[in-house]
């Protein structure tokens, strides 16, 4: 005998229970995604600017409207027109809602500079193995990086924006105490092995 009754499995039902909220929040997404993300960074960017201790007279500018770039001046410059920065990435912003898509913080170096894979090696050397362990594994182009997840900052049925705004400031004051080693960093691996 065939079973007549057909069960869903909790989560599906869960979604379709709620699907006018699910349809809302990608609609809502899809139409103040973009510009929303945009206001956000540029109150970041004044936000560091007042919260951040030791980078006022730092460039500070937005990026391909998903990020935002942190660096003193020519210090750190490594080609013509790029430069080594304290980095806030939103540029997996469209996936907000998918697991593991959360913005991050962290150090960037350019795509295509030849001396990223040096840099990364001798300046996770020079900031030595307990500062690393407060970050995620090394990459070429984000030597030094950590996620700051959305779901870490949510209260009940509330999202603590102060919170989430606090652990990238913290992220970011961190990266700054570490100014001399990366501008020497950046200096040694520029002029070659002596």
């Amino acid at each position: 005998m065939v079973d007549e009754k057909f069960e869903l499995s909790p989560r599906i039902e869960l979604i379709l229970a709620n699907i006018k909220t699910v349809r809302e929040i990608r609609r809502a997404f899809k139409e103040e995604g973009e510009a929303e993300i945009k206001r956000f960074l540029r109150f970041m960017i004044d936000n560091i600017r007042n919260k951040v201790a030791g980078i006022r007279s730092w460039e500070l500018t937005m990026e391909g409207g998903k990020s935002v770039a942190i660096y003193p001046g020519n210090q750190w410059k490594v080609r013509k027109d790029d430069y080594v920065a304290i980095s806030l990435d939103f540029s997996n912003w469209g996936k907000l809602i998918d697991p593991g898509e959360d913005p991050w913080v962290g150090l960037r170096v350019p795509e295509d500079w030849s001396f990223k894979k040096g840099f990364k090696r001798k300046l996770n050397e020079a900031l030595g193995r307990d500062f690393m362990s407060e970050w995620d594994e090394p990459e070429d182009e984000w030597p030094v990086w950590a996620p700051v997840r959305y779901e870490d900052h949510v209260k009940g049925d509330t999202f603590d924006i102060e919170g989430f705004l606090g652990e990238f400031n913290e992220r970011i004051s961190t990266l700054v105490s570490e100014k001399s080693i990366i501008s020497r960093t950046i200096k040694q691996i520029q002029r070659g092995p002596k």
